[in-house]
């Protein structure tokens, strides 16, 4: 895969797959006064909240990128899902939580462009990207299944944390040298 197809990849491992899985169990270790109750209504709040912010931002972000362009916007929704999920790993899971679900949204309306972009099959182009994001939210949501018992939660999340601010920054350089040549 190239390395934006890598990078979509690694966001829908994270946010589409593993994180839906075991969004309730981040909330119990980091709120251990919550009950189970409590934690099953906050967990459907996030996921209402995360389909809501499909609706509102995936066009708002649509009209952002027509006058700034997709990549410099698919690279900030990845700093800001990477920024959520620093938040989540320091503890403040609704915080992160809040911030990741709409910036995935805004990042999965800006991958079809971004992977189109200079692109001479523009369809074949756009039909692989979604096949990485698939197969990414599909092996997340796998791994997650795995994380349920709460073992190597943390250090999952963080290794694959790391992993995808690493090919953002990877990214970033790649854009800005080929925007100064």
């Amino acid at each position: 895969p190239s390395l934006f197809n890598l990078m979509t990849f690694a966001a829908s491992f994270i946010v589409e797959g593993a994180l839906i899985i075991v969004a309730g169990i981040f909330l119990a270790k980091n709120e251990p006064s919550l009950s189970n109750w409590a934690i099953t209504t906050l967990v459907a709040g996030y996921l209402i909240y995360r389909r809501v912010s499909l609706i509102l931002f995936s066009p708002i972000a649509g009209a952002i990128a027509d006058r700034i362009g997709f990549s410099w916007l698919f690279n900030f929704s990845l700093l800001m899902i990477v920024a959520g999920l620093v938040l989540l790993l320091l503890g403040w899971v609704s915080v992160g939580m809040i911030l990741i679900f709409p910036f995935n949204r805004v990042n999965s309306a800006m991958a079809p462009g971004g992977a189109s972009y200079n692109e001479a099959d523009k369809i074949k182009a756009v039909t692989t990207n979604a096949t990485w994001r698939d197969i990414g939210a599909a092996a997340g949501t796998l791994t997650g299944g795995f994380l349920l018992s709460g073992g190597l939660l943390f250090e999952t999340f963080a290794m694959a944390t790391f992993i995808l601010g690493m090919l953002l920054f990877i990214h970033f350089r790649k854009t800005i040298t080929m925007q100064w040549n």
